[in-house]
């Protein structure tokens, strides 16, 4: 399995749902979006400021997740709407998104602050993770330990779309940084939450369906091996 076909399985899939999916991302970032902006410069503003891009960030991946999935007719089953299962369903798992996301970005960050290896190394070993999350319903532990077995024999194209997918996610932090507390700042801000992350998360479900080796099986039963 090479980068480059699971990177032309993502973009399709992205352009195929990419009105779902910029809905429900500008749906959920825009009101994050405005908490940080008027939250204060100080300590106490700028740690509730991260917590709202990490509560964004979570909510947003897990709705992608399910906008992509949604074509899938053993996983809308029993559900009622992609729009509500994508906005509404995050809610009662809030608690666990918000620890995968804060586990993976702390961990990621040190691993980056290590020489960068250490850092693309752990992000291409919990790359799925979050579809792992959505699809099964696990916590936490069994989530990060499913997608550790599911990409153990796959590293070296892994680290490659690793170290792409940080790069791509760097962009829009960096442009924000370059402009200062500007407008267009903002939009940049916005821009990445709404399009780029969302792109990253497509890149997560394509990668663990291939790794799944998903033929007309249950998504369920991918983990079950």
């Amino acid at each position: 399995m090479k980068v480059a076909p699971i990177l032309r399985g993502s973009a399709r899939r992205y352009s195929e749902q990419c009105r779902r999916i910029w809905s429900v991302a500008l749906l959920l970032a825009i009101p994050f979006q405005v908490g940080q902006v008027m939250l204060g410069p100080d300590l106490a503003g700028s740690v509730l400021g991260s917590f709202l891009g990490l509560l964004s960030d979570a909510w947003i991946g897990y709705a992608v997740v399910v906008v992509l999935l949604w074509s899938e007719e053993d996983w809308r089953e029993e559900r009622e709407g992609w729009l509500r299962s994508a906005i509404v369903g995050p809610i009662t798992k809030l608690l666990p998104l918000v620890l995968l996301f804060l586990l993976v970005e702390v961990g990621v960050g040190l691993g980056l602050g290590l020489l960068i290896l250490p850092g693309v190394y752990l992000f291409s070993r919990w790359l799925v993770a979050l579809p792992v999350m959505v699809v099964e319903g696990w916590g936490v532990r069994a989530s990060l330990s499913a997608s550790s077995s599911l990409t153990k024999e796959h590293g070296r194209w892994l680290f490659t779309l690793s170290a792409l997918l940080l790069l791509l996610l760097a962009v829009p932090g960096a442009l924000t940084f370059g402009l200062g507390a500007t407008v267009w700042s903002q939009v940049v801000a916005l821009a990445g939450s709404a399009l780029v992350f969302p792109f990253v998360v497509t890149v997560m479900v394509e990668t663990f369906l291939r790794l799944g080796d998903r033929t007309d099986e249950p998504l369920g039963a991918i983990l079950d091996r």
